[in-house]
């Protein structure tokens, strides 16, 4: 007890002597199912990009991608969100999944050159295919441009935004704290866009002592990309089962 009363006065005497009390901001949007599939029945994808309905060969020719060398835009499996490099897996394997899992494929963009929607530049754009078409885009970008565009075009969707700011500044230095943490779900009958983005920014007398920022979007064909994943999934298995196996046969051989 005397330890939590110290703390309670310690956080008093802190806040006291600060310029300015933290903005906290907790917000939740939990609309109804029927009105946020009515406000957002236009969400089919990016542009030409169809979720459901853009084959691979029409994705490789599309305009978002007209900067990106053709062998670029072929099928990849090693790079990219849905790729085996962010799993720890071998380029190896992933040269085995492009030749034998013929139902899925991926076109994973090079850092450079980056592709843009508008002024705005993605620092990844992958799309995922499932039987020769589209069932998901996932890209990442820090510009709060797309963020807004979607809330006043789909409102606030479903989900959590929470953020924390602190700012005490003195005649010659300056302490600041920002955290912020926001999930969001826009969606129709076919087709899921989720958002996410976290943020933590600390300033400690005046230099930038800590700084970390993500935002990602993930679009999805609500009907067929569980499909999609599972059948990652089965093949991944497969080729490790199958490298196992011929791992024990070669110790057979000692």
């Amino acid at each position: 007890m005397r330890y939590t009363l110290v703390t309670i006065i310690s956080i008093v005497i802190f806040c006291s002597c600060t310029n300015n009390a933290p903005q906290i901001v907790n917000e939740s949007y939990s609309p109804d199912p029927d009105s946020l599939f009515i406000q957002c029945k236009q969400l089919s994808g990016i542009g030409d990009l169809i979720i459901g309905k853009t084959t691979f060969s029409q994705a490789q020719k599309n305009e978002l991608l007209k900067d990106i060398d053709s062998f670029n835009k072929d099928n990849n499996l090693y790079s990219g969100y849905w790729g085996e490099a962010d799993k720890g897996g071998a380029y190896d394997k992933a040269c085995w999944l492009e030749k034998n899992a013929k139902d899925i494929k991926q076109i994973s963009t090079p850092i450079i050159p980056k592709v843009k929607i508008g002024d705005i530049e993605l620092d990844c754009f992958d799309l995922a295919f499932l039987n020769g078409t589209l069932v998901a885009i996932y890209f990442e970008t820090d510009s709060p441009k797309i963020r807004n565009h979607y809330i006043e075009k789909y409102g606030n969707g479903r989900g959590n935004y929470h953020s924390f700011h602190r700012n005490n500044q003195s005649k010659n230095n300056l302490n600041a704290l920002e955290d912020i943490d926001e999930n969001r779900i826009w969606e129709n009958e076919t087709v899921c866009l989720e958002y996410n983005h976290k943020k933590h920014s600390e300033i400690i007398s005046n230099k930038t002592y800590n700084y970390y920022s993500e935002s990602w979007y993930l679009i999805t064909d609500k009907c067929r990309y569980n499909d999609f994943t599972e059948k990652l999934a089965i093949w991944e298995k497969e080729y490790d089962t199958m490298i196992a196996n011929q791992n024990a046969q070669k110790l057979d051989l000692l």
